[in-house]
């Protein structure tokens, strides 16, 4: 079985290096790479398709 291939993209560094650790964890998933914003999810080469994106896993609520 492959594996479920995921790029991990959010601007908070702990949140992704939690969510890194526990995908790392599970026996189905690879992280390919990961990345601040959307942009660096745009880095990773094109051999490299994710069959995953997380995006802004927490995001504040809209300034009013």
């Amino acid at each position: 079985m492959d594996k479920i291939q995921i790029m991990i993209t959010d601007d908070n560094d702990e949140i992704r290096a939690s969510l890194r650790a526990y995908l790392d964890s599970q026996q189905d998933m690879a992280v390919i790479g990961e990345g601040s914003h959307g942009g660096g999810a745009l880095r990773i080469p094109n051999e490299k398709k994710a069959d995953l994106l997380p995006l802004g896993i927490i995001t504040p609520p809209p300034v009013t």
